[in-house]
């Protein structure tokens, strides 16, 4: 069974990583630019965290290796994670990567996770 994730999924999956780690929660500069921690399974980043809530590890992602578990830029590498995702059962669709990619890319710059997903719904409306 597949799961489409749709530009509202995308922003339920941010939410709900939002809500996890709190609205004010910035990715500590020390975390490095990862989906997952070496144990495949620990999210790190809010695009891992939406991936994960759907039950996707770093072993689904099968177009990265495990030394390619970082990213240098969201938009060429959240490319390749979504299209290895399929491996796990889960489509993403164009405009949730644009989502994704949004989010991904404020997270990046430093800002809040709330803030962030905010931001992007501002821009995707």
């Amino acid at each position: 069974m597949t799961t489409t994730i749709d530009k509202a999924k995308a922003f339920e999956l941010l939410d709900a990583a939002v809500a996890l780690k709190g609205a004010d929660y910035v990715l500590p500069k020390g975390e490095g630019c990862l989906y997952f921690e070496e144990d495949g399974t620990t999210p790190v980043c809010i695009v891992g965290h939406a991936l994960a809530s759907l039950g996707v590890k770093l072993g689904d992602l099968s177009s990265l290796g495990k030394e390619d578990r970082s990213y240098r830029s969201p938009e060429a590498d959240n490319e390749r994670v979504f299209r290895s995702t399929e491996v796990a059962g889960v489509e993403v669709s164009e405009n949730a990567r644009v989502v994704f990619d949004q989010v991904q890319a404020y997270q990046d710059e430093g800002w809040p996770w709330g803030e962030a997903v905010s931001m992007a719904k501002g821009k995707t409306k």
